[in-house]
């Protein structure tokens, strides 16, 4: 008797219900690729065609009936007996520890993302740029700056040095004239939004989706989030792709009360920027700050594929929107309930 890998039969399982083996990637969170590799690797260890490709998907063939009612019912029992030993669920807490500056501007636009892939678990921030004692103190996770020698930690650089250094070295160089010869931050963004440029425009209507992020659903909350939906509105206008890979985090946080609805628009505007461009050119900085954070990444991964693996069984409304949107952008007919 032939041993066979739990993964092909898994693939082969997945496929044969769908009998398409795109929807089969989508509910494994793998690639077309990837599926399509392990049931022909199935059919060569068994020596037997399993399915006939149609030009609109798959049929079973008699070998692969008589296999996949074999499989359904093995899969079915597997899940089953894992349900009966499994402990009941609980909800977990994460912390993280970081600062302020970091929390804003990078962790909490995707506080969404991250609450719709891991449900069960809680997660609160806390902002501070002091060192944390892991030993005393309720913290999971610190992000903090530095060259990543802190003994006894298992550490894990988000950045090389090389990107920061020469950054970093400017920085402190300003920090220490006071006041600020150029400026300050505020100053610059002020101005480049005065002076229309889209980056700039996109920035803010981030910064104003995190204000009108309230659960209360305050006055100032509601006119926060009619401001950043205006700012982004105009920011688009220029239909930059770049400018629209922003949208995702925008989106999801002005869509905040409803998880599905974020979730969509979280992954459909990256999406639509990538259908702009031939190889998703400007997705590069995205992907490799994402991957930075997602240990799933793999180095022959578009950026197409992170969102499938990232949207699961939602690619199909996902990339259904980045459709509309773009439609729309092109269309001239985009208005700021589509943001």
């Amino acid at each position: 008797m032939k041993r066979i890998p739990v993964g092909p039969l898994r693939a082969f399982d997945v496929a044969a219900r769908n009998l398409n083996l795109t929807a089969a990637a989508e509910e494994m969170n793998v690639t077309h690729a990837a599926v399509s590799r392990q049931v022909k690797q199935l059919e060569q260890r068994l020596g037997v065609q399993l399915f006939e490709r149609l030009p609109r998907g798959l049929k079973l063939t008699v070998h692969g009936a008589l296999l996949a009612e074999g499989t359904r019912e093995a899969f079915d029992r597997l899940a089953t007996a894992i349900e009966d030993v499994s402990a009941p669920a609980v909800r977990r807490k994460l912390t993280i520890s970081t600062f302020s500056s970091l929390a804003t501007r990078w962790l909490m636009p995707r506080v969404q993302g991250f609450s719709t892939l891991f449900p069960e678990t809680d997660l609160q921030v806390s902002t501070t740029a002091r060192l944390v004692d892991f030993s005393r103190e309720d913290v999971d996770v610190a992000v903090r700056f530095g060259g990543g020698e802190y003994p006894g930690m298992h550490v894990r650089p988000m950045f090389k040095p090389d990107d920061v250094r020469d950054i970093q070295q400017r920085c402190q160089k300003l920090r220490r004239m006071n006041p600020p010869p150029f400026g300050s931050s505020r100053d610059w963004l002020d101005a480049a939004i005065d002076a229309g440029f889209p980056l700039a425009q996109a920035s803010e209507a981030l910064n104003l989706s995190l204000q009108g992020h309230d659960r209360a659903n305050s006055d100032k909350a509601q006119a926060a989030r009619n401001a950043a939906r205006e700012m982004a509105l105009e920011a688009l206008r220029t239909r930059d792709p770049r400018v629209m890979a922003q949208m995702g985090d925008v989106a999801a946080n002005l869509a905040s009360g409803s998880p599905a609805k974020a979730r969509i628009s979280q992954w459909a505007w990256p999406l639509a920027a990538c259908l702009r461009e031939t190889n998703c050119e400007s997705m590069t900085d995205w992907m490799q700050l994402f991957c930075n954070i997602d240990t799933q990444c793999q180095p022959f991964e578009t950026a197409v594929d992170i969102i499938r693996r990232q949207a699961g069984n939602d690619y199909d409304e996902v990339e259904r929107r980045a459709r509309e949107l773009n439609e729309k952008i092109d269309a001239g007919t985009l208005e700021k309930g589509d943001i």
